[in-house]
């Protein structure tokens, strides 16, 4: 069982709630943290804090992650910026047989209807075309499920409402 998870988005509201939870049930929980008031944040939470960004900390963040059992995204960075950064991630924990969740939304599902009703439902495997602005998200998605061919145990959690 995974007893160590390193929260990437720790100081944000879903990781924040998440990290919380996990130290709540015993966990050995790490987050990240860009600054030092943050980090004392996390500290004061029994979460310890990693200092690094997904911009120019990377390497911290990689370090961490493979430091951990199981890894939580549930940061926010430019859509057009998650790609690269998950596509990392996934390449550190390949064949580790870590897991990885990544936090996404259902809203990947959404579809521009002009305010008229639709019928039309989707399972994940469904093929389907996202709505431009979501389309980095989609591919960040795929990037996450396919790591799981790689030995990472990788999954997406879309939550419909945050």
């Amino acid at each position: 069982m995974s007893r160590n998870i390193f929260v990437i988005g720790a100081t944000g509201y879903l990781g924040g709630v998440l990290a919380r939870h996990f130290v709540e049930e015993g966990y050995e929980v790490t987050g990240l943290a860009r600054r030092e008031e943050a980090g004392a944040k996390l500290a004061a939470d029994g979460i310890t804090s990693v200092s690094g960004s997904l911009d120019d900390g990377m390497a911290t963040v990689l370090a961490a992650a493979s430091d951990a059992d199981a890894v939580v995204y549930a940061a926010q960075v430019a859509l057009d910026r998650e790609p690269e950064v998950l596509e990392r991630l996934c390449q550190a924990l390949a064949g580790t047989g870590k897991t990885l969740i990544f936090t996404s939304g259902s809203g990947v599902f959404m579809k521009r209807t002009a305010g008229e009703w639709t019928s039309e439902a989707m399972a994940e495997d469904d093929p389907f075309e996202p709505v431009a602005f979501l389309s980095e998200r989609v591919r960040t998605e795929r990037i996450v499920r396919a790591a799981a061919e790689t030995g990472v145990r990788a999954m997406v959690v879309r939550p419909p409402a945050i």
